[in-house]
């Protein structure tokens, strides 16, 4: 080895340098605490510009992934009339007379399932956007106004009084046994589940729901 103050050859495990008389391992130390913040300038710039690439290729990454998710979701692009229904989970609930309906049932159709009571301010507030949107594309779009009916805090009595109050005539239907909740996880709400009509997730928006959000995740689930 060498000595790191005179570049002079030393024996390994030497203390003292021969040739300078000076110390080894004290002079190595210091190299090595001098070396330590150019390391880490060195890795902060290359996190720096991973970070920068990233920026810069997850928009191109997000479109391509859309065109793709789309092309494939086409039946033309896949040569049949009807593209296989690929829904990943699947839920039963009750409709306004008692019987059971599951989500599969509306294969065929983009569907948009709100989850909501009657207890949830936020979820009172955005009924009109929904209402407004069931106007529009209630003849292309399925639309699952879904009560969490708790037996509680919300009954089958009291979501449908409700509606019936406010005047609106949205597809109801009753999450009695907590299928729907926990088929997607939801532990608040307002959540607004949005599927393409083969059963592809478009959307799970967490919180309240604008009309133009709503609108717009539903002409994408048309597309």
């Amino acid at each position: 080895m060498k000595c790191p103050n005179c570049g002079a050859a030393v024996k390994d495990g030497a203390r003292v340098c021969p040739s300078c008389g000076k110390a080894i391992i004290a002079a190595q130390k210091e190299q090595k605490s001098k070396s330590k913040p150019a390391a880490w300038i060195a890795t902060a710039v290359l996190l720096a510009a991973l970070l920068a690439a990233g920026t810069l290729l997850y928009p191109k990454l997000a479109e391509k992934y859309r065109r793709d998710r789309k092309a494939g979701r086409d039946p033309a692009a896949s040569g049949t009339v009807q593209a296989e229904y690929h829904l990943e989970k699947d839920f039963t609930v009750l409709d306004a007379d008692g019987n059971q309906v599951h989500l599969s049932d509306f294969a065929g159709k983009p569907v948009v399932v709100n989850f909501w009571a009657t207890w949830c301010g936020y979820c009172v507030m955005e009924l009109g956007e929904f209402q407004e949107a069931y106007n529009t594309y209630g003849d292309r779009v399925n639309f699952l106004m879904v009560n969490l009916t708790d037996g509680s805090y919300e009954t089958v009595e009291s979501a449908t009084s409700f509606m019936r109050e406010k005047g609106y005539h949205l597809p109801l239907y009753f999450d009695t046994e907590a299928s729907a909740q926990s088929a997607y996880a939801v532990s608040a709400i307002p959540v607004t589940l949005v599927l393409d009509a083969s059963g592809n997730q478009v959307e799970l928006h967490l919180g309240a729901m604008d009309g133009s959000t709503l609108n717009a995740l539903i002409e994408e689930a048309l597309q």
